[in-house]
């Protein structure tokens, strides 16, 4: 009787040993995770922060779920997925493009109201000047842009002619075009 009693204490210590080092693991492997806030997701992991604007449209784009992607094994499924995804992706460049402008358009008004103001104020002219030229050259780097893509698709689409998954190699190029093109539009930007 003594015997059991003896290791029914050491296997509850052992199992309360046991339980503790889990639970620290677990503290340890929390801390790690990433936890929400507002639009960002943030990790803290060796004391690098790394923030994730959920509303970036590369972000909005990859996180999406399609219903197709349950559905896409023949070469008319794969098709029909990437062109719904192309369709996607096209639409938040639109976005993007058209908030750019927009973006343009404001600073360029701003410019013109604060040359009105301070006309002895150089600043708010060489602001309009280059938010016009940039303006310009925005919409002309897009329409150029457009041809590439095109002749781009062109070029993947005679690289796999003939093929049953020609259409979706095509649309998944012409979707990583597309999002490479939402990236670097969000780098440039209009003079403050």
């Amino acid at each position: 009787m003594k015997k059991n009693l003896l290791a029914s204490i050491v296997i509850n210590v052992l199992l309360l040993i046991l339980v503790a080092l889990l639970f620290k693991e677990y503290s340890k492997a929390k801390a790690e995770l990433c936890f929400f806030k507002e639009h960002n997701i943030v990790s803290e992991k060796n004391k690098d922060v790394i923030k994730i604007d959920k509303a970036d449209p590369v972000y909005i784009y990859n996180s999406r779920k399609f219903p197709c992607d349950k559905d896409n094994g023949s070469g008319l499924g794969y098709a029909i997925c990437t062109f719904e995804r192309l369709q996607f992706a096209d639409s938040l460049l639109n976005n993007v493009v058209k908030n750019r402008v927009k973006e343009f358009d404001d600073f360029i008004k701003r410019n013109k109201e604060g040359a009105e103001k301070a006309q002895d104020n150089t600043y708010f002219v060489n602001c309009l000047r280059i938010n016009l030229a940039a303006k310009e050259n925005f919409i002309k780097s897009q329409k150029v842009w457009e041809e590439m893509r095109s002749l781009n698709s062109e070029d993947v689409k005679l690289g796999c002619d003939g093929g049953s998954g020609c259409t979706g190699i095509t649309n998944d190029a012409e979707i990583k075009y597309v999002l490479e093109r939402i990236e670097k539009i969000k780098i440039g930007g209009p003079c403050f």
